[in-house]
């Protein structure tokens, strides 16, 4: 890819494979486009499956981690959830992430594993494949996103690709969809795995239909995963892509001016913003660009957690100078009353 995911580790990582991973641990592996819902569907699972501790690994796109502020946790190399479960942010080596998350003495028992939105998950597999007597890879998921899977999948090979290697197709975003629209995203799905199980998810599908194992299906030899052992290389998509951040606080109006000027050959956007005035300190908005779908969230900041802006654009025609010079007028140049972690 363009933008090569970088590791900065804060836990020491042992030189020798650890202990603590003796028995085969089950891997659920995320793709789909980018946009999709990836890391919304690993807020779903943590909180439909409590009772399981999910051990997560995240890429994160470019320098900044975003990902790990979108899922609900704080930054960090390691982040551990309310509910016990464990977040590492792998920029590099996606196997040394999972040895940073066995090396915990409190452990895990199910391994969730997103891959980049740009990205062919067989590499990603056959790490885990390349392990059978540690890993069993249970469940691969392709998140589809109804409103844009069709026409990112005519742009974008790498979109075909990521549902082809899966064992289910996931969809998401469809509630606005006509039985019409439902039936045409149907067969282009199976006109790139006829026999693929397909879910739309909803706020009372169970948890079982994109959380465990999906390998019946298909006998193993024919399954999707299983051809991917047969792969030499993977493929990945190439995009330009920006990031801009700030620790000042953000003008509402100036930002949203911002935001409708993007080059309309944007793919994805996704960040954190620190909005001026009282709201804006007690509340950090999620940013979520999907073609022209444009989503501000507000979520609580968290205890110590540090006041700033970041966000990554991704697409045809970004112009990083110009990206940045217009983000550079949304902020507010006086000293905020309270910026900082508090």
């Amino acid at each position: 890819m363009a933008s090569m995911m970088r590791f900065s580790s804060v836990v020491p990582v042992p030189s020798a494979e650890p202990d603590s991973v003796s028995r085969c641990m089950p891997v659920t592996l995320i793709t789909g486009f980018l946009g999709s819902g990836k890391s919304s569907l690993i807020n779903r699972m943590m909180h439909d499956a409590p009772n399981r501790r999910f051990g997560i690994i995240v890429n994160e796109f470019g320098e900044v981690p975003l990902e790990s502020q979108i899922i609900q946790a704080q930054r960090g190399d390691i982040i551990e959830f309310s509910n016990g479960c464990m977040c590492c942010v792998a920029r590099n080596d996606l196997m040394r992430a999972v040895r940073m998350l066995s090396r915990r003495d409190d452990g895990f028992d199910h391994l969730i594993v997103e891959a980049s939105g740009l990205s062919d998950p067989v590499p990603v597999a056959q790490s885990f494949l390349a392990e059978p007597e540690r890993f069993s890879v249970e469940t691969v998921i392709c998140v589809i996103d109804a409103e844009h899977y069709l026409e990112n999948r005519e742009q974008f090979p790498v979109a075909q690709t990521q549902l082809a290697f899966a064992d289910v197709a996931l969809i998401t975003k469809w509630s606005g969809a006509t039985a019409a629209d439902a039936s045409v995203l149907d067969a282009a799905i199976n006109a790139v795995q006829p026999a693929i199980p397909i879910v739309r998810l909803a706020p009372d599908t169970p948890p079982s239909l994109y959380l465990d194992d999906h390998r019946d299906h298909l006998a193993n030899s024919t399954r999707p995963i299983a051809r991917a052992q047969r792969r030499a290389t993977g493929v990945h998509q190439v995009l330009p892509h920006c990031t801009v951040g700030s620790d000042r606080p953000v003008d509402s109006a100036r930002f949203r001016r911002f935001l409708e000027e993007l080059p309309s050959g944007l793919v994805r956007g996704k960040g954190v913003v620190f909005f001026d005035g009282k709201d804006g300190h007690r509340y950090k908005a999620i940013l979520q660009i999907v073609g022209a779908r444009r989503d501000l969230d507000a979520v609580r900041w968290r205890k110590g957690e540090t006041r700033r802006t970041d966000l990554l654009f991704i697409g045809e025609g970004i112009d990083p100078a110009d990206v940045q010079r217009r983000f550079e007028d949304c902020v507010v140049t006086r000293t905020p009353a309270r910026n900082g972690a508090v």
